[in-house]
């Protein structure tokens, strides 16, 4: 007889966060640059200004177009397989 024993690997919880320097003069271009945690090896991130798409994807988000009170975020979707939503 033939027997196999089954192991369950840990599911990973995705995450990321925001770098960049949030005190700059206007009209000057910022960088934001997302940070992954259990992202994978092909993790897809996709920017929001003020909750909107931006349309920009990518670890990193450049605009010379962002106000004071702007909120920016990252949304990643990790290409683990094995993951907490």
């Amino acid at each position: 007889s033939n027997t196999i024993q089954v192991q369950r690997i840990a599911q990973l919880t995705p995450s990321v966060t925001i770098t960049a320097n949030p005190m700059t003069c206007p009209g000057t271009i910022v960088t934001l640059t997302a940070n992954t945690v259990n992202g994978g090896s092909a993790p897809q991130i996709t920017w929001r200004k003020n909750g909107t798409e931006t349309g920009i994807t990518g670890n990193t988000y450049s605009s010379s177009q962002l106000n004071q009170g702007d909120i920016m975020d990252a949304v990643l979707t990790s290409s683990e397989s094995c993951i907490n939503q």
